[in-house]
């Protein structure tokens, strides 16, 4: 498992963390969702140029994205005016690189203590119990006592501007296609069909898929599973007498 954590630069302090198969864009955006919850938004943030985060110019394994298209991440963070800071080498981030290091030591050994082998049980007790004592034992106070934490818009939803953002035409059936999954829309009472409406779809940090109309709002949707296909086994020919 992959540990994505979220440090805060002027104190030293673990925030938030979560683990994950592999540190991608959908971990990203939950750890910051709830660090937004806990704190309120950043100013900025301090990054490595991994492909979740800032556009990829050269191919590669984890190179989602390429050209020089804004990454759904940076889409984000300009809608919340949170500044994204990139380094260029891991020793560029030291901070953060040490932080890991002292995770990646007394962590594992508490969680094999412990006898925590699944995540779920894994993020609770590094939120609840890990966390709040390695940020009493080595944290240190601001030069600036203001905080430099946001509180999050009124009325504002994280998780609506924490996703992938595209646009759909939706079919004669009232359905949509995204990454070759098919989605049933359910239209309003007002609208029988949306045949060929243009519709934002949102693709949330969750696995959540949400459908909107500009002028409907929401439209409930329901994946489509992909229909098994049949495969036939002829009895082996055997010859009589």
């Amino acid at each position: 498992m992959t540990l994505i954590l979220a440090t805060d630069d002027a104190t030293g302090q673990p925030l938030y963390g979560r683990f994950k198969p592999h540190e991608t864009r959908d971990g990203c955006f939950e750890v910051f969702y709830h660090v937004a919850l806990r704190h309120g938004l950043p100013e900025s943030r301090y990054l490595d140029r991994a492909s979740q985060f800032t556009t990829t110019r050269h191919g590669g394994i984890h190179a989602h994205q390429v050209g020089e298209e804004p990454t759904a991440f940076e889409i984000a963070m300009e809608k919340l005016k949170v500044q994204l800071i990139f380094a260029n080498s891991p020793q560029a981030r030291g901070r953060g690189e040490r932080m890991n290091g002292t995770f990646q030591g007394r962590l594992v050994a508490e969680l094999r203590h412990e006898q925590i082998t699944a995540a779920p049980a894994a993020d609770q007790y590094l939120n609840s119990k890990f966390i709040p004592r390695i940020a009493r034992r080595f944290g240190v106070l601001p030069r600036d006592p203001q905080t430099a934490f946001r509180p999050i818009p009124a009325g504002l939803d994280l998780r609506t501007v924490l996703c992938a953002e595209s646009l759909r035409t939706v079919s004669s059936d009232n359905t949509i296609v995204l990454h070759g999954y098919r989605y049933q829309l359910q239209p309003p009472r007002v609208c029988s069909t949306l045949t060929y409406c243009r519709v934002r779809v949102q693709e949330w940090f969750d696995q959540s898929v949400h459908v909107y109309h500009q002028h409907f709002g929401e439209i409930p949707n329901v994946p489509i599973p992909h229909r098994d296909v049949l495969h036939l086994k002829y009895p082996e020919q055997r010859s009589r007498g």
